[in-house]
């Protein structure tokens, strides 16, 4: 009989980000160490063959200036599945949705859109999301597009999101839709 091996693999990453600010808004300044959404985390992929791959991704916060964790994977938590003629679908804890990657993140000029002057501050643009389901289409040309949702769980807010791409010799366009409704059925964020 034959053995057959996948290819498999996993990655640990992370960063550290700490900046020390000086804020003057004319009445208080104060000088301070921050952190900036540092983080570290796993990644992993397995070939399945033809042309189909599961992953997942786990990723932890931690406070750089403090060394306080938050206590489990609070970032990312999901398992998915990627074909190269279908692309991918995940499930689980994403922390940053494809409408927000595509858009905000994206021209993000602040600190990696992190701190107290981060881009996100301005928005009210939804990030993380629990319970989620997220499918990312392959490229068609120079278009792609990525549909986020999330349930809720009968207890909390759900949130429907799309995006469109636009990705040509060094142009990007992204434009997407959003909207997180109550328990009740009623506008919490819609955009």
């Amino acid at each position: 009989t034959g053995s057959a091996f996948a290819q498999s693999s996993v990655t640990l990453y992370g960063r550290i980000n700490t900046s020390v600010e000086f804020q003057d808004n004319g009445t208080t300044d104060i000088v301070a160490m921050r952190d900036n959404a540092s983080r570290w985390g796993l990644r992993g992929a397995e070939d399945l063959g033809g042309g189909l791959s599961a992953f997942f991704g786990l990723e932890a916060a931690f406070n750089s200036d403090t060394g306080a964790g938050s206590g489990g994977f609070t970032r990312d938590a999901y398992v998915g599945l990627k074909s190269s003629s279908l692309g991918q679908i995940r499930f689980g804890r994403i922390a940053l949705g494809a409408l927000y990657g595509s858009t905000i993140d994206y021209i993000g000029v602040f600190n990696h859109d992190t701190g107290t002057t981060s881009e996100d501050n301005i928005y009210s643009l939804n990030v993380g999301f629990a319970n989620a389901v997220e499918y990312t289409s392959p490229s068609f040309g120079p278009v792609s597009f990525a549909v986020t949702a999330n349930a809720g769980e009968g207890t909390g807010n759900k949130t429907i999101e799309g995006v469109v791409n636009y990705d040509a010799e060094g142009l990007h366009i992204g434009g997407g839709y959003s909207k997180t409704e109550d328990v009740a059925g009623n506008d919490v964020v819609k955009g």
